[in-house]
């Protein structure tokens, strides 16, 4: 906000010859236009280079300069060229957004594909802003959700250590948004992208970073969504779920407990036919929780303990005609029944 006032007294200086009582108001109203020109493209320079062909005819290629300082990075008068595109992404009606689409796309890509994660973060920040304030017709008009989601899916990558995991929480978020707002409900694309989603995303992150409670809480949300915007589609996936699930259970942070039994019930609920075969699995799960916060006086120990009798319920009724689950309730009673008669006998 303080580098976002340094560039409208900034603009207001040097390129304004009036003194508005309303700086950022007067810049709206009268310069908007201008101000991509004037303060984002000249520290977006694009550098031409020579491309070999057949023949050794040279042929103009244009691409981004190779400085791993560019300047755009850079501050002049207390605020840099990103500080700009955030203040009109947020400034410009959504009438100027499209009109000015040619400039604001470049610098945003350029900023997205730095190699440094921070830089990444901000761009996808961006665009996630001006996605929300974007029509979803003219994204699919003019061909940009592929564009973005191509950038995006890119950064799912980004797990190695915990400087990753605001870029990974916000491009999932980014992306979702995209394709949930440009894909009609229920459609084949939206229907492949998400499961795109899922299998580039959730599946490689459960894979390299599931032993790290706060990715895993990230998943966990997103596989809620997934669920639900997938329906039937995901009963392929339950194991991804559960997997996912077991990891949210197996420590004792509560807010990841909480999670796990949330998408818990959403699996047993879209994919109920589903449920007497993943029984043991799922069984565990509760017991698991159960376990882990019985002794617990705090209320959020009560509540997971109270979802886990619920959930528990619902199991017994899928499963009310497996013998083997049965036979696993009572050799789990046989085992502990102190501490697990009152979670079966709910």
């Amino acid at each position: 906000m303080e580098r976002q006032q340094a560039f409208i007294d900034y603009y207001i200086t040097h390129h304004c010859d009036h003194g508005p009582a309303n700086k950022e108001q007067h810049i709206k109203e009268e310069h908007l236009n201008n101000v991509l020109d004037t303060c984002v493209k000249p520290f977006f320079p694009v550098t031409t280079v020579m491309v070999q062909h057949d023949r050794a005819r040279p042929v103009r290629s244009t691409g981004p300069t190779d400085d791993w300082n560019p300047p755009w990075k850079d501050q002049h008068h207390g605020f840099t060229a990103v500080d700009v595109l955030e203040w009109f992404i947020q400034a410009a009606s959504a009438g100027d957004l499209v009109q000015d689409l040619p400039k604001l796309i470049p610098p945003l890509l350029r900023i997205m594909d730095d190699p440094t994660v921070e830089y990444k973060l901000c761009g996808v920040t961006l665009l996630r802003k001006l996605i929300a304030r974007l029509p979803a017709t003219i994204i699919v008009q003019y061909g940009l959700d592929s564009v973005w989601m191509d950038s995006l899916f890119r950064c799912l990558s980004y797990m190695t250590d915990n400087r990753d995991f605001d870029l990974l929480n916000e491009t999932y978020g980014c992306l979702m948004e995209l394709i949930l707002k440009t894909n009609p409900a229920a459609s084949q694309k939206r229907d492949e992208l998400l499961h795109k989603v899922l299998m580039d995303g959730i599946v490689v992150g459960l894979r390299f970073a599931g032993h790290k409670s706060n990715y895993v809480g990230l998943f966990l949300d997103v596989l809620v969504t997934l669920v639900v915007e997938l329906d039937a589609s995901i009963v392929p996936y339950i194991n991804v779920c559960l997997d996912a699930i077991h990891q949210g259970t197996h420590g004792v942070d509560v807010q990841l407990n909480f999670k796990a039994l949330i998408l818990l019930q959403h699996v047993m609920q879209v994919a109920w036919p589903r449920v007497p075969f993943h029984g043991p699995s799922i069984l565990e799960i509760l017991v698991t929780v159960w376990l882990t916060r019985m002794d617990g006086t705090d209320p959020e120990s009560q509540q997971l303990c109270q979802q886990a009798k619920d959930l528990f319920n619902k199991l017994q009724c899928y499963c009310q005609h497996q013998k083997q689950f049965e036979a696993n309730i009572q050799a789990l009673k046989a085992m502990n029944p102190d501490a697990l008669v009152p979670l079966f006998n709910a």
